[in-house]
């Protein structure tokens, strides 16, 4: 898990407005978010619809045919 080492910027009611971190822990941040936006969720969502419909179909095989007796 990453540990960061946050500050907050709060109003004059004490609500937090903001976050101050170390540029440290921003650039690991943002080398984990660039990592994640590899994924194009939308070809994924379109995966799992184009399988579902292949399964109202019918166009499925048991996993034992496919597989065997691994």
């Amino acid at each position: 898990m990453l540990s960061i080492n946050e500050k907050y910027i709060t109003d004059e009611n004490g609500k937090r407005t903001a976050v101050i971190i170390d540029i440290e822990d921003y650039n690991k941040i943002k080398n984990m978010l660039e990592k994640y936006e590899e994924y194009d969720t939308l070809n994924v969502n379109e995966d799992i619809a184009k399988a579902l419909k292949e399964v109202e179909r019918g166009q499925v095989k048991p996993i034992k045919e496919l597989f065997g007796d691994i």
